[in-house]
């Protein structure tokens, strides 16, 4: 999280252990906090 802020980026993507065994990931929105499940 730090890098991102240090960078200003927009969106970070979260991809643990749980979520890539079920074939999902994490798009947090850093400008709101909105996180969104999606499925790849």
């Amino acid at each position: 999280m730090r890098e991102a802020n240090k960078f200003n980026a927009k969106y970070v993507v979260f991809i643990g252990g749980d979520e890539f065994n079920r074939g999902e990931l994490n798009v947090k929105n850093l400008s709101n906090g909105e996180q969104q499940l999606i499925k790849y």
